[in-house]
């Protein structure tokens, strides 16, 4: 019998939103800094994620190891939309890749799609969960109230629960639903929301196993980006797998229950959708460490980003343009996100918080051939996706340099 391998993917995003009269200390709008992308090449699976990946790559990270969830931060921002309006509802449907609001309400739907096609493959097993839900608080103790039309909205068309908590309660009852939409994974998102008037979570869960199993294989060497070599345990399979080849690029796309695929890339990760596509079906000889990543965008990263895309309305003061969520007047502060990502011969285990602070503002052969190698010994890159190899949803990114 083939082990059981779990495979955890938890992703929570937070927007808080702060009454502009509510208090003396609240924060005040943030200094954007944009800082232009470089290049045009593909390194995601929709122009959103190349964009967000080559952002961080420039923004230090290019050398070092890291991990990032597109679909969470993606999630949370069509949760803003949904209450945005003017110049901010304009932009952030550009920085979405979207023509309107009901674009986006169209791929929010395909994202439950794919939820649901995961529980009839995998007949909802207990080995298996795959879930992406979304909740909205308002805090009593301030000013405000919500506008009817986005609670029906968000609730109607994103799987969104209004919750109504007062300033005393808020930051305990957010953190136990982050806590037990994601399993534990993400036991804590937010140290104090009694002054946060409004917050949006989006939280997404993924368990499921290896259709191939994997085997624990020990200690190998690994050539980091310096050149040092570096021991690493290291896990290993063999099965027949998507796989593709050129001068520049090695890759293999290693599936898992209900649809699931972790993409493994080395060398160049420019095009993946193309080549992908251009893939076929080969035995693989699979060797990859086991990953064990943790990552904090705490510096205005995620912020400057969207302002480099040119999405800075929602961060001016004044001039939100969120009357259709919210009575007062709103803007973003801040948006954070912390991920980690875990794996080892039994499973992978990953979480992903986003916070965004808004103030008020195979063939059979009868010669057995010889398998391809993929030996992830020196730096690479994965993918977790959904779906297709046409039209896959980006849920994690990650890459390993040392």
């Amino acid at each position: 019998m083939k082990k059981v391998i779990s495979f955890l993917l938890a992703a929570v995003l937070l927007l808080t939103a702060f009454s502009g009269c509510a208090s003396s200390q609240k924060p005040k709008a943030i200094a954007t800094k944009p800082v232009s992308i470089d290049g045009t090449e593909a390194v995601g699976f929709t122009d959103f994620d190349g964009k967000l990946i080559r952002y961080l790559r420039q923004t230090g990270l290019e050398q070092e190891n890291f991990t990032v969830s597109p679909l969470s931060f993606k999630a949370a921002l069509v949760l803003l939309l949904e209450g945005a309006d003017g110049e901010s509802k304009r932009q952030l449907l550009d920085a979405l890749g979207f023509s309107s609001v009901e674009e986006a309400e169209k791929w929010y739907a395909s994202v439950l799609e794919q939820e649901k096609a995961f529980a009839e493959r995998t007949d909802d097993s207990e080995e298996s969960a795959y879930r992406v839900i979304n909740s909205i608080w308002h805090n009593t103790s301030l000013p405000g109230a919500w506008i009817d039309e986005y609670v029906s909205a968000v609730s109607e068309k994103l799987r969104a629960t209004a919750y109504e908590k007062p300033a005393s309660q808020i930051t305990e009852a957010v953190n136990d639903w982050a806590r037990e939409q994601t399993n534990g994974l993400i036991p804590s998102v937010i140290d104090d929301a009694s002054q946060a008037a409004v917050l949006l979570a989006n939280a997404l869960y993924l368990k499921c196993a290896w259709l191939d199993e994997f085997s624990d294989v020990g200690e190998k060497d690994f050539t980091d980006v310096s050149g040092k070599t570096v021991r690493k345990a290291f896990i290993s399979t063999q099965a027949y797998y998507r796989y593709y080849e050129d001068a520049n690029t090695q890759l293999v796309a290693v599936p898992l229950n209900g649809g699931i695929m972790m993409i493994y890339v080395l060398g160049d990760n420019t095009d993946l959708p193309s080549k992908l596509k251009k893939g076929s079906s080969e035995l693989v000889h699979v060797q990859v460490p086991k990953l064990d990543l943790e990552s904090s965008f705490d510096k205005k990263e995620l912020c400057n980003y969207l302002a480099s895309v040119g999405c800075d309305r929602i961060f001016a003061e004044g001039n939100g343009d969120f009357r259709s969520m919210f009575t007062e007047d709103l803007f973003v502060s801040d948006i954070i996100q912390k991920a980690k990502v875990k794996t080892d011969e039994k499973g992978l285990e990953a979480a992903a918080v986003t916070v965004i602070s808004m103030v008020e503002g195979c063939p059979i052969q009868e010669e057995p051939p010889v398998p391809k190698e993929f030996v992830a010994d020196r730096p690479f890159t994965f993918y977790v996706m959904n779906g297709s190899f046409d039209a896959p949803e980006l849920l994690f990114y990650g890459q390993v340099m040392k």
